[in-house]
């Protein structure tokens, strides 16, 4: 009777540590770091489209400085700006691979399509730089194509970036993002 206890005992343990790790997994938050203490990321979303299998990814800035800063934000490589998913799939803004050094430079990645930083879209340029007020805030607007619903989350979201006042550079440092939770829905927008 006794062993029956325990073993009734040791099993009802054991299952609720289960479930509170299962909890634990689905409740991951998202974590991120700044390199400047006074231009913050305020707001993080990424929302996917099941219907279009793609994904877009918002990032709000805000300057606390009291005179205006600008932000450049880099594009080119993925050590400057890269994704990684919870499925392994890593993505990148494709550059030209004709270049002097440039050889194979977007292989094995996946292409980020679309990125907008405020009033600016990437073209062919590898960087977007905005001049933030203060107290002003502006949204870095990414959307990748292709993604299968299956994927949950980008696991790794980083930004290679430089801060100035008045032209001059203050820093450089690199914006993190970990465990951003994709919130699918079926629409046709």
């Amino acid at each position: 009777m006794k062993n029956q206890y325990f073993h009734c005992l040791s099993v009802m343990i054991l299952l609720a540590l289960l479930s509170t790790t299962l909890h634990a997994q689905n409740d991951i938050l998202t974590k991120k770091s700044t390199p400047f203490d006074s231009l913050q990321i305020t707001d993080v979303t990424l929302t996917g489209n099941q219907l279009k299998r793609s994904v877009t990814l918002n990032i709000k800035f805000k300057n606390l400085y009291s005179e205006k800063a600008t932000l450049h934000l880099k594009f080119g490589e993925f050590d400057e700006f890269g994704i990684a998913d919870d499925k392994g799939s890593k993505y990148k803004v494709h550059t030209r691979e004709d270049l002097s050094g440039t050889a194979n430079i977007n292989k094995g990645f996946k292409n980020i399509g679309l990125v907008t930083f405020g009033s600016k879209k990437l073209d062919y340029f590898t960087y977007l730089r905005q001049d933030l007020n203060n107290g002003e805030e502006k949204t870095l607007t990414v959307v990748i194509s292709g993604i299968d619903p299956k994927v949950q989350q980008f696991s790794d979201v980083h930004i290679q970036s430089r801060l100035l006042f008045s032209g001059i550079i203050k820093k450089d440092g690199l914006y993190h993002i970990e465990n951003t939770k994709i919130n699918w829905q079926k629409t046709n927008d």
